[in-house]
C-alpha cells in the first residue's frame, strides 16, 4: 500500500512505476511519493560477496619471485516483483 512515505532499508533499492511505466529508482533512505500516481513495482536485494583466490607463486624474467593474490567483489541482485 502506497501511503506516501517510504523508508528504503539498506542494501535494497525500490523500482518506481508511474502510470505503468517506469519512473525511478529508490536508493536506501525516506522517500515521498505520490499515493495516487505512482507504484512500487519491484524490490532489488543487494549483496555483496567477495571471493578469495588462493595465493601463487611465480617468477618473473629477471628470475624474481612474485606472490599474487586475488580478491573480486561482486554483486548480486535479487528482484521481488509486486
Amino acid at each position: 500500500m502506497n501511503l506516501g512515505i517510504h523508508f528504503v532499508p539498506e542494501q535494497t533499492v525500490y523500482i518506481v512505476e508511474r502510470c505503468s511505466q517506469y519512473f525511478k529508482t529508490l536508493p536506501t533512505g525516506i522517500h515521498f511519493l505520490n499515493p495516487f500516481l505512482d507504484k512500487i513495482a519491484c524490490v532489488q536485494f543487494i549483496r555483496i560477496e567477495t571471493l578469495k583466490f588462493h595465493s601463487r607463486t611465480a617468477t618473473t624474467k629477471e628470475k624474481y619471485p612474485l606472490s599474487i593474490d586475488a580478491w573480486i567483489d561482486v554483486k548480486v541482485y535479487r528482484f521481488f516483483c509486486l
